[in-house]
């Protein structure tokens, strides 16, 4: 069994140093790095790690891609993973009262980049 499965956005070698300083046995990380998009990702680690009935996984992303990344894992063939979400985009309600359109352009972008994303994927089976 592995610990953890990386991305093609990753830093593997920094990120080897982060789980090797937190335990975590450096032969028991694989890197999955051919990817281009989350569906590939859920595929390609899929295939390389072969995940035995009733192992369970942990898929770490950001929150607000969490949703599209749990449909891409179960639809790869993931049973037993669960969520952590991180990297959560939440900040002072009373800063983000106002129409501040330039400051606000960011997240927007992101929020349709994940929707169209989770329609997309739906319509597709991804």
């Amino acid at each position: 069994m592995r610990d953890a499965i990386g991305g093609a956005n990753d830093l593997p070698a920094v990120a080897t140093e982060l789980f090797t300083a937190l335990g975590i046995a450096q032969e028991r990380i694989v890197w999955e790095n051919q990817s281009r998009n989350t569906t590939e990702n859920a595929r390609y680690s899929f295939a390389r790690v072969k995940p035995a009935p009733g192992e369970t996984w942990v898929l770490v992303t950001s929150a607000f891609h969490m949703g599209r990344a749990m449909q891409s894992f179960e639809a790869a063939g993931w049973r037993d993973i669960a969520p952590y979400p991180v990297d959560y985009r939440s900040g002072d309600f009373l800063r983000g009262i106002g129409w501040n359109l330039p400051g606000n352009l960011g997240l927007l972008n992101i929020a349709i980049k994940e929707g169209v994303g989770r329609l997309a994927y739906g319509i597709s089976g991804r």
